[in-house]
């Protein structure tokens, strides 16, 4: 495989190169042992007309959560919207005891970045009306590469439109990260002539067949595969393994996310990063003497800035400063660093002294005895 170029021009995301720790369950009261008049806390329901702990019928704990399935077209539901990791796997698992008779009862994961909303999956099977305690999952779902929430929910199925019944729940667990096959060392987005090159390396691989290349569309929350074939893995083990493939379908001009996925021998799939990159605009990096410009416009939190210079103005001198809405300097990157040619530098949205600044208009520009260089306007947002 090719090395990797040492200049990056796209946003780089480093990724952990040790297996990730599974998380302790984020569900709050996922026992159901704790209520506030007559309501468990931190859970929502719709469709129900009557809930109530019970003491006497419950897996383990103290209690559990009893409500009525009412007869009639209703779907009651039980749910909970918790935090998760983008591209992480996650199993979200009940006890249920179902005296629904004419229904069925099982659980689905939605998952949403902030209020938008990004699909499901649903348990299979679901419960059928079986004596004593079950228990029903939703096993191993990787949340999409860009999700930062789901919603966890108890529902029933098949309600009969003239009898109803109950269901009790209890020890709900939501449980993820878990380890991935492959350990990542880079990703990266890099405009070049005739395209966006896609360059990543691995630590080690265990049981890869290949990569996908998935792209967000220009709405920037639904993904899909750029390459048209599957790119091979190229290791196995713990050997570092580069490799590098180039999207010349992109817009020049237009933003993108990217994200890596690995497909492995047991037909899995798991994200493993996202990267942004932009393919240069006609005349965005100009024949001229001198250039500054930036991506992303906007940024948060870091935006990478490419410029060119001539050797007599190398010469002379050039500072690269940062200036707020005001025109007040916040931000020297370094003297004396500048060299003939094309230069990058990223600025991390800091000050001089270390502190993130607020989202707002910024210009940075190289400075120096000549008064025409260039600038370039910067929006930070939140």
């Amino acid at each position: 495989m090719a090395k990797l170029f040492p200049v990056a021009a796209g946003l780089i995301l480093f990724l952990g190169q040790a297996p990730v720790r599974p998380q302790t369950n984020p569900i709050l009261n996922a026992g159901f042992e704790n209520w506030t008049a007559g309501k468990p806390d931190h859970w929502a329901y719709a469709g129900i007309t009557w809930i109530k702990p019970s003491s006497t019928i419950r897996f383990e704990g103290a209690s559990s959560v009893r409500f009525e399935v009412p007869a009639g077209a209703t779907l009651p539901e039980l749910r909970q919207t918790v935090s998760v990791t983008a591209g992480g796997v996650y199993s979200f698992s009940c006890r249920v005891l179902d005296e629904n008779p004419a229904g069925a009862v099982g659980l689905v994961i939605s998952w949403f970045k902030g209020s938008d909303y990004l699909g499901k999956y649903a348990s299979s099977p679901r419960s059928q009306d079986q004596a004593g305690w079950q228990e029903i999952a939703v096993r191993e779902r990787q949340a999409p590469p860009d999700a930062d929430c789901c919603r966890v929910s108890v529902k029933t199925y098949k309600t009969d439109t003239l009898s109803g019944g109950y269901l009790y729940a209890d020890q709900s667990m939501l449980s993820g990260d878990l380890p991935l096959s492959v350990h990542m060392g880079c990703l990266e987005a890099v405009p070049v002539r005739d395209g966006i090159e896609i360059r990543w390396s691995t630590e080690s691989e265990v049981g890869t067949c290949g990569f996908n290349v998935l792209r967000s569309g220009t709405d920037e929350t639904r993904f899909s595969a750029v390459n048209t074939g599957l790119i091979p893995s190229g290791g196995d083990g713990s050997a570092r393994t580069d490799y590098r493939w180039t999207d010349r379908t992109a817009v020049p001009g237009v933003g993108y996310r990217y994200a890596l996925e690995e497909l492995n021998r047991d037909g899995d799939t798991l994200f493993l990063g996202m990267v942004y990159g932009m393919r240069e605009a006609a005349g965005a990096m100009p024949d001229s003497p001198l250039f500054i410009g930036g991506f992303p416009n906007p940024f948060n939190p870091a935006v990478h800035i490419r410029f060119r210079l001539d050797p007599e103005t190398v010469s002379r001198g050039v500072r690269f400063e940062v200036l707020d809405a005001a025109g007040r300097r916040i931000r020297t990157l370094r003297d004396g660093l500048a060299r003939p040619g094309e230069n990058e530098r990223i600025w991390d949205g800091k000050d001089d002294s270390g502190r993130i600044v607020p989202a707002g208009l910024y210009l940075v520009r190289l400075a120096g005895p000549d008064p025409a260089l260039p600038s370039l306007k910067l929006v930070k947002v939140e």
